[in-house]
């Protein structure tokens, strides 16, 4: 048995539907649930191969313990991408939380809407003096993260992006 539970769950492709109630999860007087599931919004249909969308799979997933004592809140950013952020308040320090699923074969688009998204994120983070943190599956197998070595041009197009707004690994 589990003598203690996280504070914090992030999960990606969590694979989950709006039928599917958050209760069904986890106990809903134990945490706050936020998701984003798989939509035509969050993962839109490539327009140049509309066979390739996937209806089934991705999704993104933060719980925070509700014993915790903090105030956490969605972050509302347009994007579509299946991206999540919120905003957890403790005291007087403040923390952005994001998690992010991509899809391997998403390409150029998928990226033009996740660097908007960071980039009104990071915005946000400095004018708030406020922290940010990025989880989540990039679906980049042949990027070498630990000495920046990108050997595709989408593994170049996110490895600049997330050295450019400050990122760190």
């Amino acid at each position: 048995a589990i003598k203690s539970r996280p504070s914090v769950i992030v999960l990606n492709e969590t694979w989950l539907k709006p039928s599917i109630n958050n209760s069904e999860l986890l106990n809903p007087d134990m945490y706050k649930i936020y998701r984003v599931d798989r939509s035509l919004q969050s993962h839109p249909m490539d327009s140049t191969n509309p066979h390739k969308y996937k209806k089934n799979g991705g999704g993104v997933l933060i719980a925070i313990d509700s014993e915790l004592d903090v105030v956490s809140s969605i972050v509302k950013i347009k994007c579509n991408a299946e991206i999540l952020t919120i905003r957890i308040k403790a005291g007087s320090e403040n923390i952005y939380l994001c998690t992010l699923y991509r899809v391997g074969n998403l390409g150029v688009e998928n990226h033009a809407e996740v660097e908007k998204y960071l980039r009104q994120l990071v915005s946000s983070s400095k004018r708030h003096m406020v922290k940010a943190f990025l989880i989540g599956d990039l679906n980049l197998p042949t990027l070498n993260w630990r000495n920046n070595i990108p050997v595709s041009d989408i593994d170049r197009l996110f490895l600049e992006t997330f050295t450019n707004l400050g990122f760190e690994q």
